[in-house]
């Protein structure tokens, strides 16, 4: 979904947060019944879904936002959907150096100002099937 989302009318909604203290206000919230962790919206139209059981659960998540916000017409209906990140978390029972694993490891990136951590590039893959 590349296409700008207003993510200050989020908090109209009952599903909806929207707060400036986030992301500089650059993404809102979505979470519903059918949402077990929630979606985050940024304004350029990336979601990134939390809380999923599973990728498919996730991918779930991430198309019932799309058709809640194209219901209320925050966005436009968008048919296709590419999952390009998949998040996975672990306790190691220390600390990381990010750097050195940038450094050593070059499928790894480094951008603290989008994310705080480091990020392992994958293909994409279509996730209508």
């Amino acid at each position: 979904m590349h296409q700008y989302v207003d993510v200050t009318k989020f908090i109209r909604y009952p599903w909806g947060t929207y707060d400036l203290e986030y992301y500089g206000g650059r993404c809102g919230y979505v979470k519903d019944k059918k949402i077990q962790g929630r979606v985050i919206v940024f304004i350029s139209g990336k979601m990134i879904s939390t809380g999923g059981k599973n990728i498919r659960n996730s991918v779930e998540q991430l198309k019932h936002t799309v058709e809640i916000l194209a219901r209320e017409k925050i966005i436009e209906n968008k048919d296709r959907t590419q999952s390009s990140k998949r998040c996975s978390d672990a306790n190691v029972g220390g600390k990381i150096d990010l750097n050195n694993v940038v450094l050593a490891l070059p499928e790894f990136t480094l951008d603290p100002e989008q994310f705080a951590g480091a990020l392992h590039r994958l293909g994409l893959f279509n996730i209508d099937k």
